[in-house]
């Protein structure tokens, strides 16, 4: 009897541990295997040109803002005079901003070097566009160009309707358009750094369009100083001047300042330095010309002169160079793409071979 009851108890204590981990393997379930860290993580790929130039701040089709960030390596002989064009395009294909990729160390090499550039655009008028960093080319000869085009899309402004400015020294003019409001005027000028003002005695005195169609202005803080391009005829590059229309870029820093339009001309009148006029740049421009108005606006600038421009101006081939130093000066600036030529106010009978 007494035998019976411990097999029996036995019975009861297997099925009781068999139950046990029949519930454990019901209700518990095994942990996932730790993922292997050893993995590599994907890799990002960044826009690239044939083991010549890379971009590492922007990817393909992200979207993107005014002012923009561009920065990269190329190899050196991606650029000249350490640095190398950069455009943004809107999808139909209209330059809305340009500016200069400068090299942050020697570029005299054949190895990458890194670039940074600081671009600002006007109002794309499509939702998409492409960055295009162009290889400087200052032979101009078609066999060297190549550039990288990374296509972009567009950040929406709420400045989109921001009129036609005047430039005078570091005061912004806006003139009357009904298009645009006081709170997108004051938007771009607060998005520049500048104090917002009505026109009236803040308004440059010198400035004729501030006592007819003057809206607001814009004074805005001068930071330093910045790089700017400016062309001249060079004989070295282009001998017996070959092409009358070829010109190229030399730099020069200059303050910062709302008028950097104006500046620039400033400084391709001046003419050469000696260190440029013994590199073989040379400029067809007489000396002495001056400045008398600058109005920029609408993708246009009107650039008005003295007549010392035109004073003992001949043959086609200098009339040719004097107007493409003036307009590849200032077309390099991103709300310039036309420009128009003036001498006291007449476009249509001056700068004649």
């Amino acid at each position: 009897m007494r035998n019976k009851n411990l097999i029996a108890l036995f019975v009861l204590l297997v099925i009781a541990v068999s139950a046990a981990v029949a519930a454990a393997r019901f209700y518990y379930k095994p942990l996932p295997a730790p993922e292997d860290s050893t993995k590599p993580l994907p890799l990002v790929e960044y826009p690239t040109k044939d083991d010549l130039i890379r971009v590492t701040s922007i990817l393909p089709n992200q979207e993107i803002s005014s002012p923009l960030i561009v920065e990269g390596e190329a190899r050196g002989n991606w650029y000249f005079e350490a640095s190398f064009p950069v455009e943004v395009r809107d999808a139909n294909n209209n330059v809305i901003g340009t500016w200069h990729a400068e090299a942050q160390s020697d570029w005299m090499t054949t190895e990458y070097v890194s670039f940074r550039a600081q671009i600002t655009f006007s109002q794309p008028k499509t939702p998409t566009g492409f960055l295009i960093l162009r290889k400087d080319n200052p032979s101009g000869l078609p066999e060297h160009d190549d550039d990288l085009t990374i296509p972009i899309t567009f950040k929406s402004s709420p400045t989109a309707n921001v009129p036609m400015m005047a430039q005078f020294g570091t005061k912004i003019v806006y003139t009357l358009d009904m298009s645009a409001d006081r709170g997108a005027l004051e938007n771009d000028c607060r998005g520049r750094d500048g104090t917002f003002n009505a026109c009236g005695s803040s308004c440059a005195p010198d400035a004729q369009i501030c006592t007819t169609v003057c809206a607001y202005t814009c004074d805005l803080k001068s930071s330093g100083t910045t790089k700017v391009k400016i062309y001249f005829g060079n004989s070295q590059f282009n001998p017996n001047a070959a092409d009358c229309k070829l010109v190229y870029p030399v730099e020069r820093s200059i303050p910062e300042t709302a008028g950097m339009a104006r500046a620039a001309l400033e400084e391709l009148l001046r003419g050469p330095t000696p260190s440029e006029r013994d590199a073989g740049y040379y400029s067809a421009l007489n000396t002495g010309i001056r400045i008398q108005s600058l109005v920029i606006g609408n993708g246009s600038a009107k650039a008005d002169f003295d007549a010392r421009l035109e004073e003992g101006v001949g043959g086609a081939c200098r009339v040719e160079a004097i107007r493409s130093q003036i307009i590849k000066t200032l077309k390099q600036f991103p709300t310039i793409n036309d420009v128009i030529i003036s001498i006291n106010g007449r476009t249509e009978d001056i700068l004649q071979p």
